[in-house]
């Protein structure tokens, strides 16, 4: 990957929010985590406990998630910022008899910690949910958090779950359910409509 020195692509410290919001360079950080041992395919991020910092998950092959709270800068909030501390939190959900490749984190409700999903990847796409709770306190556990089985979210469309994606594409905190043809990569998009938390 080529990484660009500078932050915004005029060299300012942030891009413009206009039609360059999305050209934005890259400062390199080197390595940020050294690795648990676990496979790449293993690996995600997601904000558990609604700080605003991706933390760093291993889902293993039965879907329980393995977790490392991101801290924050060591260093700088400036040039530096990307050289986090990572707190091992321990094993945050058991799974829920899927597989590595069935879970997914995306945030449903707004509340700005990512959820727990299992997507049927033969078939539906059908989801199942399990809310994150959050945890007991904003320090040190903040990421063995509690998780309210909400059920099955959505049936699917009986498109395959395995193009199964969740973004927020209306800016609104929660995740839309998307499905990207493997193809052409056209993508089409059902709104979330759950009440904001």
């Amino acid at each position: 990957m080529h990484m660009k020195a500078g932050i915004g692509i005029s060299g300012n410290e942030e891009p413009d929010n206009g039609p360059n919001a999305a050209k934005v360079g890259w400062l390199y950080n080197g390595v940020v985590a050294t690795g648990i041992g676990a496979p790449g395919a293993s690996i995600s991020f997601a904000d558990i406990n609604g700080d605003g910092r991706a933390d760093y998950l291993s889902t293993s092959a039965n879907g329980a998630v393995t977790c490392y709270l991101n801290t924050g800068p060591k260093i700088d909030n400036g040039p530096h910022a990307a050289q986090v501390g990572w707190l091992p939190q321990g094993v945050i959900a058991t799974g829920v008899q899927g597989v590595r490749n069935q879970t997914v984190f995306a945030d449903i409700n707004g509340d700005g910690r990512a959820d727990y999903l299992k997507v049927t990847r033969v078939g539906s796409g059908a989801v199942d949910e399990y809310q994150n709770g959050g945890g007991p306190d904003n320090g040190p556990n903040a990421a063995k958090v509690v998780w309210y089985p909400k059920g099955q979210i959505t049936t699917g469309d009986g498109t395959s779950g395995a193009n199964v994606m969740f973004g927020d594409l209306n800016e609104d905190g929660r995740a839309e359910y998307l499905l990207v043809n493997p193809t052409n990569s056209a993508m089409v998009a059902y709104m979330n409509a759950c009440p904001p938390t």
